[in-house]
């Protein structure tokens, strides 16, 4: 069996470590990603609430109340 040279596992294991260093450093963005999706989802579902539940002028009291 041939094995490669001991540079070439060197050159992965730093290849390696920058890739995970540069995927630690923009960790940052999928969550920036999630919280505006969640609180877009949250504002569009409180919309709908108060579109749904919003009722026209109040009914104005009776003049006269029937009497028994």
């Amino acid at each position: 069996m041939i094995h490669p040279p001991p540079e070439a596992f060197v050159r992965a294991a730093e290849r390696n470590r920058a890739h995970q260093e540069s995927r630690e450093s923009s960790s940052a963005v999928p969550i920036l990603g999630w919280a505006a999706a969640g609180l877009l989802t949250l504002g569009v579902h409180v919309g709908l609430y108060l579109l749904l539940t919003r009722q026209a002028k109040t009914p104005a009291p009776p003049s006269k109340c029937p009497r028994r």
